[in-house]
């Protein structure tokens, strides 16, 4: 049966190779991404990878061509976890989960001062009050940073 299946994974491999569109610009950047990342996948997995690789790559483009037209605030852009299905990234890095039953109060006083007019939006890093993004990697501990 390991024959068999063997067989099966090198035939959808084939397939997906055949069915996919030559896109050197593409394979170019798939090495790249294996290369910055250090990513190093087992024979049968290369191929799956590829495939979810592509698909974020088309999400992304997709999004960043609305934030070019204005729809959208942010652009997105390729990162560690761009083999992995948005599935695959929750279940990876939400470590961290918080009780569903919390009763303590966060003890923020909320104001509203009138005839002020607030900006739409700010970007606190202009303003010195935030720090660049971290990694957080898998530590759970988000709210910390």
């Amino acid at each position: 049966w390991k024959t068999m299946l063997r067989e099966a994974v090198f035939a959808i491999l084939v397939a997906l190779a055949v069915a996919s569109p030559f896109n050197k610009e593409l394979d170019r950047h798939w090495e790249i991404f294996k290369q910055v990342h250090h990513k190093q996948y087992q024979i049968y997995e290369e191929g799956f990878r590829r495939l979810i690789f592509e698909q974020n790559v088309e999400r992304i483009n997709k999004h960043n061509l609305e934030y070019q037209l204005g729809r959208k605030s942010y652009r997105l852009g390729l990162n560690a976890y761009a083999d992995l299905t948005p599935q695959e990234f929750v279940k990876q890095m939400n470590g961290f989960i918080t009780r569903a039953n919390r009763t303590s109060k966060t003890g923020h006083v909320q104001q509203h001062v009138q005839g002020v007019r607030l900006p739409d939006k700010v970007d606190w890093r202009d303003q010195g009050i935030v720090t660049p993004v971290k990694d957080q990697a898998q530590c759970g501990s988000c709210w910390a940073f």
